[in-house]
């Protein structure tokens, strides 16, 4: 049993995944969250910008609300990241401490 795991996989699926003969390996990463006006395209702006940046973004919650997006993202690099959003007139909201994420891969 690997004590990595988060607890809410449980030893079943923990069995699972081992009997599938994948590979676990820890992400930390840090979740930064901002604000943007809502319009048509912004989230193909978002991801413009990150992947011109050479950001990856690991993972993107996304909520709409009275005209506002509030977007939180997952990534590895969080300097560069904020660099990013500030350059380019998100509103920052906060950041999350840097969390160990657990995925599963399967091997080749």
């Amino acid at each position: 049993m690997h004590a990595t795991l988060p607890k809410l996989l449980g030893e079943q699926v923990n069995s699972e995944l081992e009997d599938l003969g994948e590979v676990r390996r820890e992400i930390e990463m840090k979740y930064l969250t901002f604000e943007a006006d809502e319009r048509p395209g912004l989230m193909g702006d978002v991801s413009f910008v990150f992947a011109r940046s050479k950001v990856i973004v690991e993972s993107m919650d996304i909520v709409g609300e009275m005209g506002k997006v509030i977007i939180k993202i997952g990534v590895r690099d969080d300097r560069r990241a904020l660099e990013v959003i500030r350059n380019n007139g998100f509103k920052i909201l906060g950041s999350e401490p840097k969390i160990a994420q657990v995925v599963a891969l399967a091997r080749s």
